[in-house]
């Protein structure tokens, strides 16, 4: 009886009562994920953006002791600088300053060139955006650094009415090491897109390539 039992089993009859359900489990699998590809929209780049996005918020970038030094100078930098607060600025910069086009200069010339710019725009916004790059250089106590920056200036008192300028640039400095902590030796910046909220009157630009 056993073997009656076994044979009768491993019949065809008993093969196709247990692989019918199974095919049926698979053409309904494949002929859902083959309905949902062919509808119009469909996109699986999607999908991988943000599973990278979530990847990414799960597991942030570590930083080096120095990186996060760093970049608790240049916030609190923005701080200073939101404040308009010159004398205080001035803290962060060497005696002498290779600043944008102007080559190296007195740190007196800096005062005063960072003034002029708070005339001409009192409300300033500066925020970090993404990661730092960080160089060394020949001379040991100095380093390089580049970063991204997202910046907002607003004048409200214009003849011709309030103006805002928004956009990124692209900051570097060149940073020394001093008893007194850091101090920037140098400072360049290149503006990689602004928007204004007013229609020029002159194809003058109020901020060039190297200055926000």
């Amino acid at each position: 009886m056993n073997k009656a039992a076994g044979r009768n089993t491993g019949s065809p009859a008993a093969l196709r009562r247990w692989l019918l359900p199974l095919f049926s489990a698979l053409f309904l699998v494949v002929s859902s994920m083959w309905f949902l590809l062919s509808e119009p929209g469909w996109q699986m780049q999607p999908i991988a953006q943000a599973w990278a996005a979530d990847t990414a918020n799960a597991n942030p970038p570590v930083r080096s002791p120095l990186d996060s030094e760093l970049r608790a100078f240049i916030e609190h930098y923005f701080n200073v600088l939101e404040k308009g607060d010159v004398e205080q600025l001035m803290t962060f910069y060497a005696n002498q300053v290779d600043y944008y086009t102007w080559g190296i200069v007195d740190k007196v010339l800096v005062a005063q060139e960072k003034a002029d710019y708070f005339v001409r725009w009192p409300l300033v916004q500066q925020n970090l955006v993404g990661e730092l790059e960080i160089t060394s250089t020949a001379e040991n106590s100095e380093i390089l650094v580049t970063y991204l920056l997202s910046f907002s200036v607003y004048n409200p008192q214009q003849k011709d009415g309030p103006i805002r300028i928004s956009g990124q640039a692209r900051h570097s400095w060149r940073l020394r090491q001093t008893p007194e902590g850091w101090k920037i030796t140098e400072e360049k910046q290149r503006v990689l897109s602004r928007l204004r909220n007013y229609k020029e009157k002159s194809s003058k630009s109020l901020v060039n390539t190297e200055r926000q």
